[in-house]
């Protein structure tokens, strides 16, 4: 149960209970897959929590939603790019993906300099293209 890719796209590494990891360029852009109970709130709630920890977390981050990824068994979808620069200027995207199915959540971020993202997402394709959350069963 939780997150399934259909592929592991070529040139990326399973990071067992994590997700993928690119194995080359200069940064290591990564995929992650986590899972959290919703805890009775709804899912927009849930992402603008995120956002808000997000915001006091980086330095002033730009945060801007973006068309979800088809993802099965999720019965409702949003994703966002939260962009920010590192001490050294280099602009990240943590693109987030979020999957509702009954009281769970799926949370899909990658990871990857802005400059990247776009290469980044054409690389995740064979995983990402088919994937499915399902929650745990209780």
């Amino acid at each position: 149960m939780g997150w399934s890719f259909p592929r592991i796209p070529a040139k990326w590494q399973v990071q067992e209970g994590l997700g993928l990891q690119a194995q080359e360029g200069d940064f290591p852009s990564s995929l992650a897959a986590t899972q959290e109970s919703l805890g009775g709130i709804t899912l927009p709630e849930f992402v603008e929590f995120q956002i808000n920890m997000l915001k006091n977390y980086l330095r002033d981050p730009a945060i801007e939603p973006v068309v979800p990824l088809r993802i099965s068994g999720g019965e409702e979808t949003l994703a966002l790019d939260v962009r920010h620069k590192t001490k050294d200027g280099k602009e990240l995207v943590y693109r987030r993906i979020y999957a509702r199915n009954a009281n769970a959540v799926g949370v899909l971020t990658v990871t990857a300099l802005a400059s990247e993202l776009p290469q980044v997402m054409e690389n995740l394709a064979p995983a990402l293209n088919g994937v499915s959350f399902q929650r745990a069963a209780a």
